[in-house]
């Protein structure tokens, strides 16, 4: 040890600490403009692996639990030997010593888990997801792998549909470092979300767990990835995006719905789920129709109207009128709404047509629709007005 500062106030002990970071200072209780309680305190949050020694002819036992408090290393009283300050000083320097090397092992683990977070984080899911893991456990591993989300929670799953843009047999991806590229692309777009993960499973998906703050926006982005591979990878994809209702901790039931609808025994023909996807991003196109979709994902309109019979059980106009009148009631739930606008926004350019195709498929005219949901809302308010008065 080499002794790198004096000093004659608490003061001027403060300044000269915070410049040398000494490892041990040695403090007396009464001294000058500051004292030695008050530079402990304010050195803790300026220092590093430090100790105080504190060394006063103060015996009285309010100053000894004061120090204590302060979590202070020694408290030794005048006056003192030679003997008894090497002693103190050794102990401290065996106690820096080992908080040094703990620290530095904390700090490789902290480095490692970082480095490799990605695959703690897949391994995590897949036991989560496997349900090999206590409530606890999985509040813990998401503490400590930085999955802790809060509010709106969503999953957005990437599958290739190893359908190729480009009319050229040169244009060739090796699987993982396709995966890669994708996954890459996706992240750089999640950025864009104020909470985000993701990873490639076991089927060769690539899963992102993200915060939902607005859900048209959040859409919005699945859209841009799947823009972005086809423009730079040169790749179909297929996406699908699903909420999470509950939160979080419900996730392993829409990713086990998702994985089952992508990859499953009876999973839909990836031909099929890239209509799917571009119906579910461009609805709100007025001139969408089965044609345009059909050259979108490289088939026939033929052959395409037969998949959606064969395996959705449904027409290709009913599947697109069914996410156009979901839509709409998503937007209807704000009753302020005009119904033009409503009409505009997923891909009417009739506004009589629209409220035709709502009635047949609702039950109600979108004004009736709109009305039951300010009713609904006025006798929710009066319910809480009832509530506060009692």
């Amino acid at each position: 040890m080499e002794i790198i500062g004096e000093a004659a106030d608490g003061e001027e002990a403060f300044e000269i600490a915070k410049k040398t970071q000494p490892n041990v200072v040695l403090v007396d209780i009464c001294m000058p403009v500051m004292n030695g309680f008050q530079l402990i305190e304010k050195l803790n949050g300026k220092m590093d692996n430090w100790v105080a020694i504190i060394i006063t002819d103060k015996d009285e036992f309010s100053y000894a639990y004061r120090a204590m408090k302060l979590k202070v290393f020694d408290y030794l009283l005048k006056p003192i030997n030679k003997e008894q300050l090497d002693k103190a000083l050794d102990s401290a320097k065996e106690v820096l010593q080992k908080k040094y090397l703990m620290n530095k092992q904390l700090f490789w683990i902290k480095e490692q888990l970082e480095r490799h977070l990605p695959v703690f984080r897949k391994e995590f899911i897949d036991a989560w997801v496997k349900g090999k893991l206590t409530q606890q456990e999985i509040k813990e591993y998401m503490h400590y792998l930085k999955m802790e989300f809060s509010g709106y929670v969503g999953v957005l799953a990437i599958k290739n549909a190893n359908i190729n843009t480009f009319n050229s047999s040169e244009v060739y991806w090796e699987k993982n470092l396709l995966l890669y590229a994708i996954n890459n692309i996706t992240d750089e777009l999640l950025k864009k979300c104020k909470n985000s993960i993701s990873f490639i499973d076991e089927n060769d998906c690539i899963i992102a767990i993200t915060s939902v703050e607005e859900i048209s926006s959040w859409f919005q982005i699945g859209k841009r990835i799947e823009s972005l591979i086809e423009q730079y990878l040169m790749q179909k994809v297929t996406i699908i995006q699903k909420e999470i209702d509950g939160g979080i901790m419900n996730f392993p039931d829409v990713y086990t719905e998702i994985i089952h609808e992508l990859c499953g025994e009876k999973a839909y023909s990836p031909t099929l789920l890239l209509a799917k996807s571009y119906i579910d991003r461009h609805y709100a196109d007025k001139s969408l129709t089965l044609e345009k979709v059909a050259s979108a994902v490289q088939a026939s309109s033929s052959y395409l109207a037969k998949l959606f019979v064969k395996q959705f059980g449904t027409t290709f106009i009913n599947y697109l009128t069914q996410v156009r009148i979901r839509e709409a009631l998503r937007l209807m739930s704000d009753h302020t709404i005009r119904v033009s606008d409503v009409a505009k926004l997923i891909g009417y350019s009739s506004q009589s047509y629209f409220c035709s195709v709502f009635k047949k498929t609702v039950g109600l005219s979108p004004k009736k629709y709109q009305n039951r949901i300010r009713e609904d809302m006025c006798r929710k308010g009066r319910n809480e007005n009832l509530n506060l008065k009692i």
